[in-house]
């Protein structure tokens, strides 16, 4: 799955990092998450600079629901968010659903300005704020400590977000296929193609000429396999390979196009 998440309990951190396409499913996992946990009151980091969410109003809205109802269960913690530069308006929707929680929350586009801000905030059930005879020196040392475990919490969920769905440009070719299936005697190839939060699996010849579409998976498809533990390329090559073995995969009878 794209959202990774990493829960720190001493130090009272959340931090999730997503890459690619988010999806509706995978926000109410994280929502889980938060809430069988008891995270509610921790400071949390959202990141999605690596990410984009093409959600529409009918994910948004249920979503919506979600989080206000999240409210009668404790106070929430403070929030920074991590955004793409010059492209947060696209992630407006989400942000209007988490900025309405009655907490400290703000939007940055440089992650240790995020960390260092999160680091200063007071959790809801702690001190109002600093004393008046706290030692600064102490409080910026417990500062710096916190920023730096912040950030190992985010550099680790990026990294299984990374693993979990390697970044790929629109129409980038995930996988260039390698005489996969047989048809009539002759080798042929499935080639596997992004496009968009979607991968579309195609029928090419040896020399990678595509002749069609088999199958396309769709982002939501792509994230509840994920969510089972299973590699949705492998799983769906291995499908497709079995339908071929068995002479039940209907194969394009176009003739050869564009690689």
């Amino acid at each position: 799955m794209p959202l990774a998440w990493k829960l720190d309990p001493v130090d009272r951190l959340m931090v999730a990092v997503a890459n690619g396409d988010v999806t509706r499913p995978e926000v109410e996992r994280f929502l889980d998450a938060i809430v069988e946990s008891g995270a509610l009151a921790y400071r949390k980091v959202f990141d999605v600079h690596k990410a984009d969410m093409s959600m529409t109003a009918e994910d948004v809205l249920p979503l919506a629901v979600r989080i206000r109802s999240l409210h009668d269960l404790g106070r929430m913690g403070p929030l920074a968010m991590i955004l793409p530069p010059g492209r947060g308006k696209r992630l407006q929707r989400m942000l209007g659903m988490l900025a309405a929680a009655d907490r400290p929350m703000r939007v940055f586009e440089d992650p240790l300005l995020a960390w260092r801000w999160l680091a200063k905030q007071e959790l809801p059930d702690g001190p109002a704020g600093r004393s008046a005879g706290k030692d600064t020196l102490e409080w910026s040392a417990q500062t710096r400590g916190l920023t730096a475990r912040i950030r190992r919490l985010s550099k680790t969920a990026a990294e299984e977000a990374d693993k979990k769905h390697p970044a790929a440009r629109d129409g980038e070719i995930l996988y260039r296929g390698q005489a996969d299936i047989t048809h009539r005697g002759a080798p042929l190839n499935i080639c596997v193609a992004k496009i968009g939060p979607s991968w579309e699996f195609r029928c090419c010849d040896s020399d990678r000429l595509m002749r069609g579409t088999l199958l396309t998976l769709g982002a939501e498809q792509i994230a509840a396999s994920l969510a089972e533990g299973r590699n949705p390329l492998d799983a769906t090559l291995g499908h497709l390979k079995g339908l071929a073995a068995a002479g039940r995969l209907v194969l394009p009878d176009t003739p050869p196009g564009t690689r």
